[in-house]
């Protein structure tokens, strides 16, 4: 395996994998106009690793949406820290959607990581996204295509590129599956093909793609999700952009599943819990770790 310089010093300062950054209610509220309306959700996770070297991770973060007509704004503030507590990584995002053109949806957003002593992150993001709905008024498929621009910045300490870009494309596409005469719940089924591009050579090789799908059944009060990956992409985008990862590794493969119950019609609950399996890109060597995550969302009408 042949890695390029900046990537070998950049493992060597990255002592834990820092996943930046987790959306858990954007694509339930993100879809909403009308009246105005606000949505706030606070959460949590933790990280544990099976290498024994790495301590376990806590994340906190807020969630907050608003939207009025045909526009929104999503904005979320979190952090990371160790088992000291001491936080090691903060972030931002901000996120408008304008639904002026007729089943569509304009995206454009700014997520910033900052971390103690070891790489930066700052990326925009711009995408077009479309449903198609049937005479009933339900939903029966949709795609959409998104563009995200990441710069690593690495400490002033380290000897690397100053900075270097990732260039990251992911086209997608869903399907739903109901009884539009007697609609009492719906499958539906995501598509996302990450490719990603990166300035530096990693693993001998610019380019690179991460295949994301998930499942979602809901019903009544109830959403559930199953979510898979497989890949050879670091420093890769999920999420719609809620999701960087910006250790030096590959995240091979993820598997998933979540939970939400609306138990009014402004409160709710989830509670998500992943598996993802990395390679380090300095050593190979392959590894896991486990997120769970909870938050509460409530709605201001």
């Amino acid at each position: 395996m042949i890695l390029a310089p900046n990537f070998i010093r950049l493992t060597a300062l990255s002592t834990a994998l820092l996943v930046v950054s987790v959306n858990a209610f954007a694509d339930e509220t993100a879809s909403k106009t009308g009246a105005s309306s606000v949505t706030v959700m606070p959460y949590a996770a933790q990280y544990s690793y099976s290498d024994t070297s790495k301590s376990k991770l806590k994340l906190a973060g807020i969630y907050g949406y608003w939207g009025e007509d045909n526009q929104s704004l999503e904005l979320e503030y979190d952090h990371f820290s160790n088992a000291t507590a001491s936080p090691i990584e903060k972030d931002f995002l901000g996120i408008y959607t304008n639904y002026k053109l007729p089943a569509k949806r304009i995206r454009v957003g700014y997520h910033q990581a900052d971390v103690t002593n070891a790489t930066s992150v700052k990326m925009a993001l711009a995408g077009l996204e479309m449903d198609h709905y049937n005479t009933y008024g339900y939903k029966t498929y949709g795609a959409g295509l998104n563009y995200y621009l990441s710069q690593y910045t690495p400490p002033s300490v380290s000897s690397m590129t100053p900075k270097y870009q990732v260039h990251q494309l992911s086209p997608s596409i869903n399907a739903y599956v109901s009884n539009p005469s007697a609609y009492e719940g719906y499958f539906n089924f995501i598509l996302t093909d990450n490719l990603v591009y990166n300035t530096e050579l990693v693993e001998n090789k610019h380019f690179a793609n991460d295949v994301n799908v998930a499942v979602e059944y809901a019903r009544n009060k109830w959403l559930w999700t199953l979510t898979g990956s497989q890949g050879n992409a670091a420093y890769v985008v999920n999420g719609k952009g809620f999701v960087i990862q910006n250790d030096a590794s590959l995240n091979t493969s993820t598997i998933g599943t979540g939970i939400k119950y609306q138990w009014t019609p402004q409160f709710a609950i989830k509670a998500d819990y992943e598996k993802h399996h990395i390679q380090s890109l300095a050593t190979s060597q392959t590894s896991s770790y486990d997120k769970v995550f909870v938050g509460a969302s409530y709605l201001f009408d």
